[in-house]
């Protein structure tokens, strides 16, 4: 059954009512810009921290910005398919409204992609650069370093690569000064040959 109330507003008291602090955080973070703009820090800060095992402060705040854009999109009325496409057209489909005051704003979406994405691109640039250098300082940097023979019995002995000294196994007529190539890494052992002769 279907009632009609009828309210009689002549004699109401009206009550003015103050937003509090809280309620207006609350409604900024429902702001779909600043929604879209706390996610894309969040996703930047996880992705430093995964770079950067360690740093912990980028992966805290990456995790409070994701929470945060996550509340924010729980009152609005995202397009979730444009979350799995948020650096590009899913800048422009995350918000899914009719109304123009609910969509991200272009000069939001644009100023945003590019920073983050010059973000990934000097972080990514940064780690190769590491991963680079720990190829060329690892084990597998020592192949094909050459040194002298500083001491050798039978067939293996010491002898000095890049400025260490390295346990060596090898050939068995090698001799004190002779100049050596390494050939492969075998925990810290290296395996060597001759490439000449010190001349004695």
């Amino acid at each position: 059954n279907e009632f009609e109330i009828t309210l009689s507003t002549i004699d109401a008291d009206v009550v003015h009512l103050e937003e509090s602090i809280r309620d207006r955080i609350l409604k900024t973070l429902a702001n779909p810009n600043i929604a879209y703009i706390l996610m894309m820090l969040g996703l930047a800060g996880l992705y430093f921290e995964l770079s950067n095992p360690g740093a912990i402060f980028p992966g805290i705040m990456g995790g409070l910005f994701i929470i945060l854009a996550f509340y924010a999109f729980h009152t609005l009325p995202v397009n979730y398919a444009g979350v799995l496409l948020i650096l590009t057209l899913g800048s422009l489909m995350l918000i899914e409204s009719p109304h123009d005051y609910l969509q991200i704003s272009l000069s939001v979406i644009l100023p945003t992609i590019a920073v983050v994405g010059g973000f990934f691109l000097v972080v990514t640039a940064l780690v190769i650069k590491v991963q680079t250098r720990s190829s060329i300082t690892g084990e597998s940097g020592l192949i094909g370093l050459k040194g002298p023979v500083k001491e050798w019995e039978a067939d293996q002995g010491k002898v000095l690569i890049h400025g260490e000294w390295w346990k060596a196994y090898g050939e068995t007529d090698l001799e004190p000064g002779d100049k050596i190539e390494v050939m492969a890494v075998d925990g810290l052992s290296v395996q060597v040959k001759r490439t000449d002769h010190s001349g004695s």
